[in-house]
This record gives structure tokens, sequence and C-alpha cells, in this order.
């Protein structure tokens, strides 16, 4: 599978020569008995000892149109919600007070689509495939934590109601839907962390100012364009890869009609030329924007393992509810991107095992991270294979790493000016 993967992305690779993160792919399965405290791993027993999970929202209304066609309807009833049958919630800012204003999610809820439905709202088949991936989580993890405490469980979702529903589907899956309210975290979005946050880091905002612009004039950038402008009967200048692929996505994961002169290798050619961008931007060769997307959300993942290591008391699981454009900086981080733009509910795990046979020296913890039911193939630095020594892993990860007094001064901008017009139309928002 790895190898087909990287054929995928053989014409990708050769249009983005220069990059400094090393594009990996995402391997099978390996051998292991689900739902056991140990896990064999190449022949060798292993034992969890702490899980954190970053997952993307459910199925949702779009938040761009189409443009030159019309917008469908989206039924207010698409939209509804299940209260009496999914698990409470109490929500705080990130220090216990009082849940901050999300600005940017109000403007969101408060625009209504055709039908009724909000924008960029949750849909009940959002809400279904969220409940399915807390099923899994519970069928995979379900012994390692079998209930809510909080205590052992840290929540955290991004201050948009899609975010915030989703990770109640995915814990009511889980933990059923009785039981002590879960208390869940989040921060107002000029602190956001769990997606790039081009609106409140200026520099970042700029970096990607720059890759877009970069991307624009790629030869194969200009093509796909022009056969969307062909198709959609529009200027090139109204040819948004992402806010393209966002709506046609949205209609037929709910199954809405796409015009008829839209083709399926147009709708293909969405799909790959938006991943492709967002892959060329994260992947220019500038280290500063990997960073400065992702590096604080990924100093609390890596503070969590270190933690442990040193044995204090942390929690056993840790849930971030986010968006794609908070998947695609961390694959790509952790090489293990594969080239597709992840799908609703894409979730990434990061397990902590320890060895359970004594093949290593007493008690060395590895990380291993899985991908849409998969488990990633690490970097080399690991040595190959799906097992990365936890030393080993916080050492190649490191230079991505932002820590929370470094981030006001990584995010000063550089340009004489800022603008502070949106960057690239992604979901992450």
């Amino acid at each position: 599978m790895a190898a087909a993967l990287r054929a995928r992305w053989s014409l990708v690779k050769t249009a983005g020569a220069g990059a400094s993160l090393i594009l990996g792919s995402v391997a099978a399965n390996t051998t292991l008995t689900e739902g056991e405290p140990e896990q064999v791993i190449d022949g060798h027993r292993y034992r969890l000892v702490n899980l954190q999970a970053v997952f993307r929202h459910g199925a949702r209304t779009p938040l761009h149109a189409l443009p030159g066609v019309p917008e469908v309807i989206w039924e207010a009833e698409l939209c509804r919600r299940f209260p009496d049958r999914e698990r409470a919630l109490r929500i705080t800012g990130l220090d216990g007070s009082p849940r901050p204003v999300g600005h940017m999610d109000a403007k969101q809820v408060r625009t209504f689509l055709p039908g009724g439905c909000p924008m960029g709202s949750l849909t009940v088949q959002g809400r279904k495939e969220a409940h399915e991936l807390g099923l899994y989580l519970k069928q995979r993890y379900g012994w390692f934590v079998s209930d809510y405490d909080p205590q052992s469980v840290f929540v955290r979702s991004t201050n948009v109601t899609r975010t915030i529903e989703t990770c109640r589907v995915v814990l009511t899956g889980w933990f059923g839907e009785m039981g002590r309210h879960i208390h869940m975290v989040t921060t107002a979005d000029e602190n956001e962390v769990v997606y790039p946050n081009t609106t409140h880091c200026a520099r970042l905002g700029e970096l990607m100012r720059i890759g877009s612009k970069a991307f624009a004039k790629h030869e194969h950038a200009l093509a796909i364009v022009q056969r969307l402008s062909e198709v959609l009967n529009v200027p090139h200048k109204d040819v948004k890869l992402v806010g393209i692929r966002d709506s046609l996505v949205s209609r037929m994961a709910h199954g809405k009609e796409i015009p008829s002169h839209i083709t399926e290798e147009a709708i293909r050619e969405a799909d790959r030329g938006a991943a492709f961008l967002m892959r060329e931007v994260f992947m220019s060769g500038n280290e500063e924007l990997a960073v400065l997307a992702s590096g604080s959300l990924l100093h609390e993942l890596l503070e969590r393992l270190r933690q442990v290591k040193a044995g204090k008391n942390v929690p056993r699981l840790s849930v971030y509810s986010g968006h794609d454009t908070t998947l695609i900086p961390l694959l790509l981080i952790f090489d293990a991107f594969d080239g597709k733009w992840p799908p609703f509910a894409s979730h990434i795990e990061i397990e902590l095992l320890q060895d359970a046979e004594g093949h290593s020296s007493s008690g060395e913890l590895f990380v291993r991270v899985r991908y849409n039911k998969h488990d990633c193939e690490m970097p080399q630095a690991c040595g190959g294979g799906v097992l990365c020594p936890l030393d080993t892993f916080l050492e190649h990860l490191t230079r991505f790493e932002l820590r929370p007094d470094q981030r006001a001064t990584a995010c000063m901008p550089h340009g004489a000016s800022h603008s502070r017009e949106k960057v690239m139309s992604g979901d992450g928002s």
C-alpha cells in the first residue's frame, strides 16, 4: 500500500522539489489484537500507556458557494440536533472561566443557506459519522478508557459549533449518552492554536499568502485552474480550489444535485487540486510556516508524552476536535500525509506504547501514529516501520514545536504592512 500511495504522488513529487518536510505514507494495519491491553506488533507485545486523538468534524453544510451555480436547498431538518440522545457538555475556557465568545462561529451560524440550515453546520449525516467514529474508538480503546472521568480524560475543541457538536457525538458513541457532564475546554478566536490561525498570527498569514501566490504560478496549478474555469464557465480569478472542493464535497455528502456540466473528472480535479495546493503551501521549503501553522498544538501533544515519561500524572486520554486544516499540517509534520484531503470525521491517534516483553531496554516507550484506521510509517529517523522510540520521535519533531512563550514574537509580521484579509479559504476555520 505504501508503494501505491507513493505512486499516486509521483506528479506532486516532481512538482514540489525543495520541500524540507519529507512526504511519508500510510501503511496497512499491523497485526494486533483490538480491544486488548497488550497489542502485538511485528511479533512483539506492547502495552498502551497514553492515547491522544485529534479528529475532524463530521459532514456539514458548505462554507463556500459554487461559482456560477445557484445554491441548492439545505432543509433545516438536515441540521437538527438530538440533545436528549447525546451526552451533556460543560464548556469552559482553558482556565475554567465561562466559554468565550467565538466571533467567527457566531457569524457563520447567523448566515442561513436556502432552506434554513446555517452555513458550516454539522448535519444529521455528520452526526452519524461522528457517532460511528466514537463507536470505533470505543471498540479499539474502550478497555483503556471505559468511561468518562475528568481526571483521566481531557477534551478540547475549537470554539466552533460543528466541532463542539462533533466531539459531543463522538464521546457519546464512546462513553454513552448517560453519565456525568463531559468537561470540554475551548478558547477565544485570537488564542486558538488547534488550526492554522492566520487571522491572529500575522506572520503565518504572510507566509501563506506567499505560498498561495507561488502555487498560483505553478504549471500544474495553472492547468487545473484553466480546466475548471472552462467547466464552470467562470473567469480564472473565480476558481478558488478549496472553496470549489468544499461546495462539491458538501453536496455529495448529502445527496444534493451536482450540475450536469460538472463531470466526475472535474470533481476529482478540484479535489486533487485543493490537496495539492495545501501540500505545496505547507511544504514550500519553509519550516517556519509549519511551526506557525501547527507548532503550538504539536507542543501540547509532545509535552504530554514528555510528562508521561517523567512519571507525571496526566490524563490517559486527550481528545482534540478540529478541522481539516488541523489534520493536514500535523500529517505533513508526521510525514504521514497521503496526498488526499482528509474526509469528514478523519482522525489521528497518537499511541504511547511500552515494551511488554523486555526485547528493548526495560520499559522503553514507543510512539505509533495512526490515521483513519491505518498505522503510519514512521520517519526514517525512527528506523522505518510503524513504531518510533519516544526519545527519537521527540528529537525528530522538536524543531516544529512552538511554545506558548514564543508565539507572540514568532507571529509578528515581517512585511512593511500587514493585511488581515482572509488567507486560503479552507474549512479550518
